[in-house]
């Protein structure tokens, strides 16, 4: 107890101890009865008081209280307005706002279309994988009975012959399953009771079988429609676009991690551009450094197809964005050849016409309509700004198969034809090893023929020589048999001339 509290009780017990002595000696006539009750009486009225203003001081307290918490629910709910519905006199200073995000997210379901998440791998093999689909929780209720932009899925929700898309899924920063390497497209050939068979609908590459019997992708993330490709899904997240950010703040080391490219590479790019030859390196570094730099102000030197001009207008001015023709997206695209909507859910309403400009108002257009409106006179420029061309990721994906496809075939070549070489060179390995024998053989018997023919040149000198003296022999023989007949052939006509 309170030091007041003390001194409040000590006066209170002094002071029933003077009533009662006053009472006594006042109305000496009242018996002890008497005296009791009107003490008790005494002690019951200040009881009364005392809690009387105990409950006063209390009130007091919550009232402040309450009002307190009154003006902050008046400024929580005024402050619950503006993140539903945004400023109402300023609408369109901020579109983060719970229900244009909502609308945003439903527009992104539609092009997304359904997915299945965190489907854990049963069975694999090369021609057929089994799926356990996991149940999606429903999503929590919005404020306002805003209704939630996606319905949730259940079990037995991944139809039966459908086309799909799987992506083999990694924990991420924030321990949320996500999407982290492309696996192929498959088709739903069962799916019961969420279980679900996929079969590859073309032959899975050796990359993709190796990334999926490794482990490391227990759970698949499974898509109706192939993901699209668009400059603000790199932008940090709740980063508002400026005019040195077009398409918001993009982070560096989280578009670095999810390429796996380093951040050196585009630094040593930007510093000197030559030192890179053509090859893996300058690739890298281009594609990250596209990524880094979208929606800035475009360098000089940047290719054409890479630059967009921020221009300010000059004057009033309205431009059609809409085509007079109607068809389905699944028909031929969302826009014509112009670059005006076909699609009935994208076009404006038809009480509201062209969109209007007003003078001084900056926006950002494509090169070419740019260039246009300001050689016409409406508009000026403000800035050239660099905008990554977007990826089809279905073509991409079905070239970057198509490469290495040929890639393996080139290299299966490749192994070919190292194989005959090798056998080649096996076969010439041996016919060295033979014709050595040979030579060997040939060595021996070039050293016998040396021998006889030293033997046969030393006969023939011998044989040459005796020939030589044979025939000299035979000509001192033939000279004198020569002489013998001329003197043979003299002495007959010497006898012939004698006779008679």
């Amino acid at each position: 107890m309170e030091l007041t509290g003390i001194l409040f009780l000590v006066l209170v017990v002094l002071g029933l101890a003077l009533f009662i002595f006053f009472a006594v000696k006042a109305f000496s006539g009242w018996g002890v009865l008497y005296t009791v009750t009107l003490s008790f009486l005494l002690i019951f009225t200040i009881l009364f008081l005392y809690l009387s203003a105990n409950v006063a001081q209390r009130r007091i307290a919550w009232v402040k209280v309450h009002d307190t918490l009154k003006k902050e629910a008046q400024t929580l709910a005024a402050q619950l307005e503006v993140l539903k519905f945004g400023e109402m006199n300023r609408p369109t200073s901020d579109l983060n706002s719970l229900l244009p995000l909502v609308n945003e997210l439903s527009r992104l379901t539609v092009d997304r279309g359904r997915v299945w998440r965190n489907a854990n791998v049963t069975e694999f093999k090369p021609d057929s994988v089994r799926l356990t689909m996991a149940p999606n929780a429903p999503p929590a209720p919005m404020p306002g009975g805003v209704a939630p932009a996606v319905k949730p899925l259940v079990n037995g929700d991944l139809p039966v012959e459908l086309l799909v898309y799987a992506f083999g899924e990694r924990p991420g920063a924030d321990g949320k399953s996500v999407a982290s390497v492309y696996l192929g497209e498959f088709f739903v050939a069962e799916s019961q009771g969420g279980s679900a068979v996929l079969r590859p609908l073309q032959p899975l590459l050796p990359q993709q079988i190796a990334a999926a019997s490794s482990g490391q992708f227990p759970t698949w993330s499974v898509f109706e429609l192939m993901p699209l490709d668009s400059h603000d899904a790199f932008a940090v997240i709740g980063s508002k676009r400026s005019n040195e950010a077009e398409f918001g703040r993009m982070d560096p080391e989280a578009i670095s991690q999810l390429f796996g490219i380093p951040l050196d590479l585009v630094e040593r790019y930007e510093k000197d551009p030559s030192s890179f030859k053509d090859g893996p390196e300058l690739r890298k570094a281009q594609l990250l450094r596209s990524y880094l730099r979208d929606g800035t102000r475009a360098p000089e030197n940047e290719l054409a197809e890479n630059v967009w001009l921020r221009i300010e207008f000059l004057k009033e001015h309205t431009i059609d964005v809409d085509s007079k023709e109607e068809r389905n997206a699944s028909d031929g695209g969302y826009f014509d050849s112009s670059g005006r909507t076909v699609d009935a859910r994208l076009k404006r309403p038809s009480d509201k016409g062209p969109v209007p400009f007003t003078a001084g108002q900056q926006v950002v257009f494509a090169k070419k309509p740019a260039e246009e409106l300001i050689a016409s006179g409406v508009a000026k420029l403000i800035e050239p700004i660099f905008v990554r061309p977007v990826n089809d990721y279905i073509v991409g994906f079905r070239e970057a198969r198509s490469r290495q496809i040929r890639a393996i075939q080139d290299a299966e070549l490749v192994r070919r034809e190292i194989a005959q070489g090798e056998a080649t060179n096996k076969l010439g390995q041996e016919q060295i090893v033979s014709r050595q024998a040979e030579r060997q053989l040939l060595d021996a018997d070039l050293a016998q023929y040396t021998k006889e023919r030293d033997v046969i040149a030393a006969e023939a000198a011998r044989l040459e020589a005796k020939v030589t003296e044979v025939k000299s022999e035979l000509s001192r023989l033939y000279r004198s048999s020569q002489e013998q007949y001329d003197r043979l052939v003299k002495r007959q006509q010497q006898l012939k001339q004698a006779v008679p």
